[in-house]
């Protein structure tokens, strides 16, 4: 009896030993930051709290009833159902665990950023090279918009003997490789040691499957079954483990990133303010609108004939031969912009003039339609001409007039031609900066080859009053070859009164030539009117108080004298009739 009772004792105690080196041998297992080493350890590491926590069968039984008394019937129990020696017998091997040695295993992973020109058509190119490779397949895909600033994303999943062969395939269907990273991981270690502790958790599992079909009482039944469970549990987790580490080592992982071709935009803005003869700033702005780096960008800025180089900055080269000014920028990055400019000086007599940018790049460009921008400089001219004189003239007297005219426009006015045409009634006298006189059409003619931006000139004539009295009126007028932007203000009107010889000396009110003149003359007289009330005031208004002082006191002593008489009965004989 003593005998068996040992036997069975140590039985269990074999199947818990392996339970315990098995969970002891989990503690060993490190897969680095993998996120499956994690539920290892803290299942293995629950398994045996748990086991610490747990009161093996025997103790339990010993709490119910004396330790001789338990052990016996137990061993009764299980010599009759099996009267053969209690021997653990041999672990089972499942046929997929190799107790031998392990190949390495290698967990192969790659990352590969590719330009392609157009994105629709490399996507359709990655489909067809994971239908060419059995096993293969798209694990997963991002496909963004047909649009520079955004990126695509294919993860494929190929097997490791094809993993070399994919990524080269894959390097052909992009225009540029722009970056690649490969990366291997030897878990050699971590296979095997998970292998081991499979093998251990499983033969421990048969073992207390044999104690189960010995135990005779439903209470080592309940334990036994307990052990089981905790066992299973811990099989399932490091099976889970290994099939993830071998699907990992089986089938590389290839993470493909497609990146649109880069735009490269140019684009320049006309100067708001240049005239002929002057300097001026031609600028304009390179721009890269893409998701990759664009290399050797070169920039042409091609100039007309009239506009003179100074300057340019940024390490602009000017070219005397081709009239250019260039740049070269070794990199533009993705969403860089840089500002280019030279100086020039406008010397011609076009209309027109223009500054034409050109932009090229050595790597792969999606749309080429922006690559070039021209600046139009436009110029133009503007006359205008002013009058200054007397509006009313004796009969018998002279007249003298002033009159300027200027170019406001940006260029100049060639052949300028001013015209002043004398009414009837009116003598020619003379004229000072350069003008004669057209007897045949009556009319004052200065002439000037050219007038510059932004100049004006003076001139003036006199001109005898010999008409009788009335109205004259005196038209002037400035034109040149060069059309006119705005050519209202190019003619004045202008109308003089002629006076008689009897009110020559006297003075007379002159009501001005156009209605605001004659507004703002009677506005002055209005204020003039309203100042002189207002000095009044100022002045009357004290010096009045002053006087009525003597008269108010003067009357104060009036009344009271009749006061003092209509009391004492005697009337008060005024002063006056006294």
């Amino acid at each position: 009896m003593h005998r068996f009772r040992a036997a069975f004792i140590v039985l269990i105690v074999l199947a818990l030993t392996a339970c315990g080196e098995a969970e002891s041998s989990a503690e060993s297992l490190d897969f680095g930051d993998r996120p499956m080493a994690a539920p290892a350890v803290a299942m293995a590491t629950e398994s045996e709290a748990m086991a610490v926590r747990e009161v093996p069968v025997e103790v339990e039984v010993i709490r119910e009833v004396p330790v001789e008394v338990a052990v016996e019937k137990v061993v009764e129990k299980m010599v009759t159902a099996a009267p053969a020696p209690a021997i653990a017998p041999a672990a089972a091997t499942p046929q997929s665990l190799d107790a031998g040695v392990v190949e390495r295993q290698i967990i192969r992973t790659g990352t590969l950023s590719v330009v392609v020109a157009e994105l629709a058509a490399a996507v359709t190119q990655v489909d067809d090279i994971m239908a060419g490779i059995p096993g293969a397949f798209v694990a997963a895909s991002n496909i963004q918009q047909d649009d520079p600033r955004r990126v695509s994303t294919i993860t494929v999943r190929v097997p490791v003997e094809a993993f070399d062969a994919t990524l080269a395939a894959l390097r052909n269907i992009g225009a540029e490789v722009i970056d690649e990273d490969i990366r291997s991981q030897d878990v050699t270690a971590q296979y095997t040691d998970l292998t081991a502790r499979l093998r251990n958790a499983t033969a421990a599992e048969q073992q207390l499957l044999d104690i189960l079909t010995r135990a005779q009482s439903v209470q080592d039944t309940i334990e036994v079954q307990r052990e089981l469970t905790d066992v299973r549990e811990r099989i399932e987790v490091l099976q889970g483990q290994l099939n993830l580490l071998t699907n990992q080592t089986s089938l590389a992982t290839i993470v493909l990133r497609l990146h649109p071709a880069a735009d490269l935009i140019v684009t320049r803005e006309v100067p708001s303010h240049f005239r002929m003869h002057d300097q001026t700033h031609l600028g304009l702005t390179v721009r890269n609108d893409g998701t990759v780096d664009l290399k050797q960008v070169e920039v042409i800025d091609r100039l007309d004939a009239g506009m003179i180089f100074l300057a340019a900055g940024d390490g602009g080269v000017y070219d005397a031969a081709a009239h250019t000014v260039s740049w070269t920028i070794d990199r533009l990055g993705p969403g860089e912009a840089r500002f280019l400019g030279a100086e020039v000086r406008l010397e011609s007599n076009a209309s027109e003039m223009h500054a034409r940018a050109e932009v090229s790049t050595s790597s792969a460009e999606g749309d080429a339609a922006n690559n070039r921008a021209t600046a139009t400089l436009t110029f133009h001219v503007d006359l205008a001409v002013f009058k200054d004189g007397p509006n009313a003239v004796p009969i018998g007297r002279d007249a003298a007039y002033g009159m300027e005219f200027h170019n406001s426009g940006n260029t100049d006015a060639r052949n300028v031609r001013l015209e002043e045409r004398l009414p009837d009634g009116m003598q020619f006298v003379r004229a000072d900066g350069g003008g004669r006189f057209d007897a045949d059409r009556g009319t004052i003619v200065w002439e000037f080859p050219r007038l510059g931006p932004g100049h004006a000139e003076h001139v003036s004539y006199v001109a005898r009053v010999e008409a009788s009295a009335g109205r004259l009126q005196t038209d002037t007028t400035i034109t040149s070859d060069d059309p006119d932007r705005a050519n209202v203000d190019n003619t004045r009107t202008t109308f003089l009164t002629v006076l008689p010889e009897d009110v020559a000396d006297r003075e007379i009110w002159n009501p001005g030539d156009t209605a605001g003149e004659s507004v703002d003359r009677l506005g002055q007289l209005a204020q003039w009117a309203v100042d002189a009330g207002v000095t009044i005031g100022i002045i009357g208004v004290p010096v009045l108080a002053v006087l009525s002082i003597p008269v108010l006191g003067v009357r104060a002593i009036r009344r009271r004298r009749r006061a003092r008489g209509a009391g004492s009965g005697v009337e008060e004989v005024p002063a006056d009739q006294a």
